[in-house]
C-alpha cells in the first residue's frame, strides 16, 4: 500500500532538487524529522546514507536511510529501514519531480508494503490520507514554501 501526496511549485525541477537532493534539508519541510546526519561522506548520491531521528507521537525513532534512486532532476528514492521496524523492514519514499506550465509538479509517495506496519494499520492510514481533513500544513505545502521562498532574489536555503 502506498500514501500519496502531491503539490505544484512555482520553480523549476532543477531548483527543486537542489532542496530536495540535500537530507539535511528535511528539518526545514518535514516537521516529524528532528535530526539528520551523515553514515557515508560526501554528496547525496545513488547508495549515499544517512541516518533521521523521526519523532512521531511524542517518541523518537532513530531510521537508517540510503538513497536507492538518484536521478536529477527527475526521481528520488530513499529506503528507511531500523529504529522500532522489524528486522528486515523498511519503507520507501520516492518523490518524482514532472514540468509543468509555470513550474514544477512534484509527487511523493511512501511506499508501506514491506515496513511491518499490520496491513489493518496501514489501511487505516491509507483511509485517514485519503478521505480526512487536513488539521494543518501538509509537509509538500511547507517544502513548496521554503522552495518558493528560496527563489525570491536575496533568499538561500
Amino acid at each position: 500500500m502506498n500514501l500519496r501526496d502531491q503539490v505544484d511549485i512555482g520553480c523549476s525541477p532543477e531548483k527543486i532538487w537542489l532542496v530536495l537532493e540535500d537530507p539535511n534539508n528535511l528539518p526545514a519541510w518535514n516537521p516529524n524529522v528532528q535530526r539528520v546526519g551523515p553514515i557515508t561522506w560526501g554528496t547525496p548520491a545513488k547508495g549515499f546514507r544517512y541516518r533521521a531521528t523521526y519523532v512521531l507521537r511524542g517518541k523518537a525513532n532513530e531510521m537508517d536511510a540510503e538513497i536507492e534512486e538518484f536521478q536529477p532532476p527527475v526521481r528520488l528514492a530513499v529506503r528507511l529501514s531500523g529504529g522500532r521496524m522489524p528486522k528486515g523492514a523498511f519503507a520507501r519514499e520516492v518523490y518524482d519531480l514532472t514540468p509543468i506550465p509555470g513550474g514544477t509538479r512534484l509527487v511523493q509517495t511512501i511506499e508501506l508494503d514491506r515496513s511491518g506496519i499490520p496491513l489493518v494499520f496501514r489501511a487505516l492510514m491509507w483511509f485517514i490520507q485519503r478521505f480526512g481533513k487536513p488539521t494543518g500544513k501538509t509537509f509538500l505545502a511547507t517544502f513548496k514554501e521554503l522552495v518558493e521562498a528560496a527563489e525570491a532574489p536575496d533568499r538561500q536555503v
